[in-house]
């Protein structure tokens, strides 16, 4: 089985606001539009210690168990 996944529905599920969240990734040297294609796995969210994608990983986490997309 694959890792679970990160999409731009989970972050907007978090209300985290688009412009950052992009800006945030070029920070990272992340890509945007990969990531907007295909997601991108929690664990990369997870390591970076960052609240506001752990709101983000928290909606993924739920949608998962719920088994709501």
């Amino acid at each position: 089985m694959s890792e679970p996944r990160l999409y731009v529905r989970h972050i907007r599920g978090a209300r985290i606001c688009m412009d950052g969240a992009r800006k945030w990734f070029s920070q990272r040297g992340w890509s945007w539009g990969q990531f907007v294609a295909e997601g991108r796995v929690l664990s990369d969210f997870e390591a970076t210690g960052c609240p506001l994608a752990a709101r983000a990983v928290a909606v993924a986490r739920k949608e998962s168990v719920d088994g709501c997309a």
